[in-house]
């Protein structure tokens, strides 16, 4: 019996000395994987704010998602079935067409008319920024023509009574030889 006691006594010697030596570590080991878990925790939350995942238009019937106004990027409006789409006769907006623009009669401050539109030019956004005139100037019986540009809020845009399809005619802010003297569009 005195081996079998000196046997356990040593056992709990050696048990008694490794949890000492053991234990520290595990208190590391642990903070570490507690820390851990609370940073991606933090990161993947910090990801979900800063980059949202898309969101694809709502289907009919279907409720939006918490956060997101009316269910689409940028608070557009679903369809809700019975309600008006017609956005021109909803605003009460006067609107035109960018067809009817194009070839366009054009007319100086003196409603003397210098040529025609033939191009209207965007900003990337969509804005119009410029008109692309083709200047028609009749000297000595010849036809000139050359194409300028002038700022789109320097035209003003009114029905053209002699257009039967409904077109648009264009009053520039100058007159014909104002516009004469503007550099050739696009520049060679």
């Amino acid at each position: 019996m005195v081996g079998t006691t000196h046997h356990s006594m040593h056992s709990a010697t050696m048990l008694t000395a490794f949890v000492r030596w053991a234990a520290p570590q595990l208190v590391v080991y642990v903070i570490t994987v507690l820390a851990a878990t609370a940073a991606f925790i933090i990161g993947a939350a910090l990801y979900a704010y800063l980059w949202p995942a898309p969101t694809a238009p709502l289907l009919p019937n279907e409720v939006a998602p918490i956060g997101v106004p009316n269910g689409l990027p940028g608070g557009i409006k679903k369809h809700i079935p019975g309600e008006s789409t017609n956005l021109l006769v909803a605003q009460g907006a006067k609107w035109i067409t960018a067809s009817s623009f194009l070839r366009a009669k054009v007319f100086d401050v003196n409603n003397v008319r210098v040529g025609d539109v033939r191009e209207v030019l965007l900003t990337p956004k969509g804005n119009a920024e410029g008109v692309v005139i083709v200047l028609t100037d009749l000297t000595n019986g010849a036809m000139i023509k050359k194409s300028i540009v002038v700022p789109f809020h320097k035209v003003k845009w009114t029905s053209d009574p002699s257009s039967k399809a409904g077109g648009e005619r264009a009053v520039v802010q100058y007159t014909a030889s104002q516009l004469q003297a503007v550099p050739a569009f696009p520049p060679h």
